[in-house]
């Protein structure tokens, strides 16, 4: 099977992040064994043209006018494939995060299992993984995927974390509040970043410096000289002193060592304590992020979203941290 993307290159410079939101898409999709390229159409006025089919056979193809919304192409160009490989289908989303151990092979053996009424494509960005599920209607199949990866799911839909994390915080009626140290405002920005946030995000504070963390947040001075800035039981105290302090019912808090100096053989570069939790309890959870010190930030701010995350799914949940690498 060939299958041709076609963009308009006066257009395609100016939507950030298509190349690797798409290529990731086109890599899933090669990697099933269709031969899916991208070309060009100098004659489109109206933006990115997707064009199913080969290329300049305009009359067998589907042609779709790209938004700023990427998610509505990915749904448009999987529909179109599941509709070629299984006829009458379902299409399901399940978005994931962290590292995923075998997640092809595992992903495999279900589709085996169903003898070609499933097909799973699966791309990534960074540590967020997304699959597309393309099925016959009622196949068990998406149950399936949802209980082989459960631990690692955070929405059933195309949707980034910090959108999830608002939608979740309006559903429960609850108010969040922020403190980030190596993070530095990046969590508070991407939940800025989405429209309506004021209604469910109470405060962010950038509590950087020890003092900020003692004056701010009533870290206990004594913990950051026994223990350290970056610690559990700093991550914790800061969590704890959103709670006391500010107006939220649930408290994000990050600390850690972003590079690419200041590591240590007892805590390297990229250590990072995320602390989430409510008036009733606050996790602590410990990672080493991987990458420079852009990549090692965007991972924990990720992380603590995700975290967020899973706590308002299940207020009563004791979960462990998930592997990142």
């Amino acid at each position: 099977m060939k299958v041709s993307v076609i963009a308009d290159p006066r257009e395609i410079c100016s939507k950030k992040g298509f190349f690797e939101y798409f290529f990731n898409i086109l890599s899933s999709v090669r990697e099933r064994g269709i031969d899916i390229e991208l070309g060009f159409d100098e004659g489109s006025s109206s933006g990115y043209i997707i064009a199913l089919g080969q290329v300049g056979a305009s009359e067998s193809a589907l042609r779709i006018e790209l938004e700023d919304d990427y998610t509505l192409v990915a749904k448009e160009l999987f529909g179109f494939l599941g509709g070629l490989l299984l006829g009458e289908h379902e299409q399901h989303t399940v978005k994931m995060f962290g590292y995923i151990e075998d997640a092809e092979a595992r992903l495999a053996r279900i589709e085996r299992a169903y003898s070609g009424k499933v097909i799973v494509f699966l791309y990534k960005e960074g540590l967020v993984t997304t699959l597309k599920v393309l099925c016959e209607k009622n196949c068990p199949a998406v149950s399936d995927i949802f209980s082989e990866f459960n631990r690692n799911i955070y929405a059933e839909e195309d949707v980034r974390l910090d959108a999830r994390l608002l939608e979740l915080l309006s559903v429960r009626n609850k108010t969040l509040c922020v403190a980030e140290s190596l993070t530095g405002g990046m969590i508070c920005s991407t939940i800025i970043d989405n429209p309506g946030a004021s209604k469910v995000f109470d405060e962010g504070l950038i509590t950087y410096s020890n003092s900020s963390k003692t004056d701010r947040l009533g870290v206990d001075p004594e913990v950051i000289r026994n223990y350290g800035a970056v610690s559990y039981q700093a991550a914790y105290e800061m969590a704890a002193g959103l709670i006391m302090k500010g107006n939220c019912d649930i408290a994000i808090a990050t600390t850690g060592i972003a590079g690419p100096e200041g590591g240590s053989l007892s805590k390297p570069v990229g250590l990072t304590f995320i602390a989430v939790g409510t008036g009733e309890k606050i996790h602590v959870f410990r990672h080493v992020f991987k990458g420079d010190r852009q990549q090692i930030r965007l991972a924990a701010s990720q992380a603590a979203m995700f975290y967020a995350i899973k706590r308002l799914k299940d207020f009563s949940l004791d979960y462990e941290e998930i592997r990142i690498n």
